[in-house]
């Protein structure tokens, strides 16, 4: 009886430690039931970070490193048995922390390149024309005309346009001219006779600067009124006239405003005549006007 006792406890405590290395090499071979791959995932977590789970004796210790190994959260703590309990626990504590680093790192100033600084902007110059493409202006003007004819002087009234280079050159011409009445004595009375015309032609002005000097030829057409007084019936009549003219112009230029003078000659084609019945050959018209004007002109470039 007295050798029984101790032959039992030997087996008892044999088994106790059989089971026990048996539940190690179970534990030792069964898969743990929490991954890092499969907390990572859950969290959505960026591929730089690599998560450690380690089971010690105080408990399972967790650390999450960066893509350069840096330890970035570390904790050890107990686990419930539970998986899903397991799973959800290690999922806040990481959660937590990879929000802290991005929070971090958003809260980081940037590095930026420093804005290159850009060039001081050209003066500002006037506009050249360009080459080939010279400047031009339209010139109108008005002017009192002085018709010397016979000795007399008749007063009358020129409008004329040109256009052309500002700097001088060919320009186109355009007159309208009011000539003064002239008036000739024939028999008991007298003939007065003026001429309505209008011109084109050409001219060239010679600048130097503020003064120009512009000569000009040109072609016309003229309305010959001639209307007879003292006679017992006074009459009158219209005929057509064309002639050619030559002039020059001397003026100055004061901005858009020139002040000119002009001395010109005009011939007509015809020798023009006025008649009054039973008094003979009548009165010849002038052939040739000798005119000078006076006159301002506005130009507009």
């Amino acid at each position: 009886m007295g050798n029984v006792a101790p032959r039992q406890f030997r087996r008892s405590s044999l088994a106790v430690l059989v089971l026990a290395i048996a539940w190690v090499g179970f534990l030792a071979v069964s898969p743990p039931c929490v991954t890092p791959e499969a907390i990572l995932a859950r969290l959505h977590a960026p591929s730089s970070y690599s998560l450690h789970l380690e089971q010690g004796p105080e408990g399972m210790r967790i650390s999450l490193a960066d893509a350069q190994g840096r330890v970035v959260g570390e904790r050890t703590l107990r686990l419930p048995s539970a998986c899903d309990e397991q799973t959800a626990t290690i999922s806040v504590i990481v959660g937590t922390w990879l929000t802290e680093l991005d929070r971090a790192h958003h809260a980081q100033p940037q590095a930026t390149a420093p804005h290159p600084v850009p060039p001081p902007a050209p003066p500002l110059l006037p506009a050249a024309a360009p080459e080939g493409s010279p400047q031009t202006s339209l010139e109108v003007g008005a002017a009192a005309t002085f018709l010397f004819s016979d000795g007399a002087v008749a007063p009358g009234l020129t409008a004329q346009a040109t256009f052309g280079r500002v700097d001088g050159g060919p320009r186109a011409r355009l007159e309208v001219s009011i000539d003064g009445a002239r008036e000739d004595a024939l028999g008991p009375g007298s003939v007065r006779s003026q001429r309505f015309a209008a011109g084109l032609g050409l001219s060239y002005r010679v600048s130097a600067d503020p003064l120009f000097a512009e000569p000009y030829a040109q072609v016309l057409g003229a309305l010959l009124y001639v209307h007879g007084q003292g006679y017992p019936i006074d009459a009158g009549g219209v005929g057509l006239d064309v002639g050619a003219g030559a002039g020059v112009r001397l003026g100055t230029s004061l901005g858009s405003v020139s002040p000119w003078v002009a001395l010109a000659v005009t011939g007509w084609a015809q020798q023009s005549s006025a008649q009054v019945n039973g008094l003979g050959p009548g009165v010849a018209l002038s052939r040739v006007d000798l005119s000078a004007l006076v006159g301002i002109s506005w130009t507009q470039l």
